[in-house]
């Protein structure tokens, strides 16, 4: 499975599927969070604190397990049923639509 979590933008993907999942929980200091089939990898923000820029280097992992609840949040948002387009009538009752 192929997952991508940019912490700053609150979005997880699966599998090239996005959606928006709230990563405020996660280390301020994690940039995104990359995991490909049994291993990955944490990428850090660049700090510009003192005038030039500082990162810590990607930090490799081989559980995922720590971030596993992103992905939990990521399938309730990916099952979500898409807002249905109202029906003539309601239109009609909004006054948006005028039907011979």
């Amino acid at each position: 499975m192929r997952v991508t979590i940019v912490a700053e933008d609150n979005v997880v993907c699966v599998e090239e599927h996005c959606e928006t999942v709230d990563c405020s929980s996660l280390d301020e200091e994690i940039q995104a969070i990359q995991w490909y089939d049994g291993r990955g990898e944490i990428e850090y923000k660049t700090d510009y604190s003192e005038g030039f820029p500082n990162r810590k280097m990607n930090f490799m992992i081989v559980d995922f397990s720590p971030y596993q609840y992103l992905v939990d949040l990521w399938m309730i948002e990916a099952k979500k049923i898409p807002p249905q387009p109202p029906k003539i009538s309601e239109l009609e009752e909004r006054g948006g639509i005028d039907v011979p």
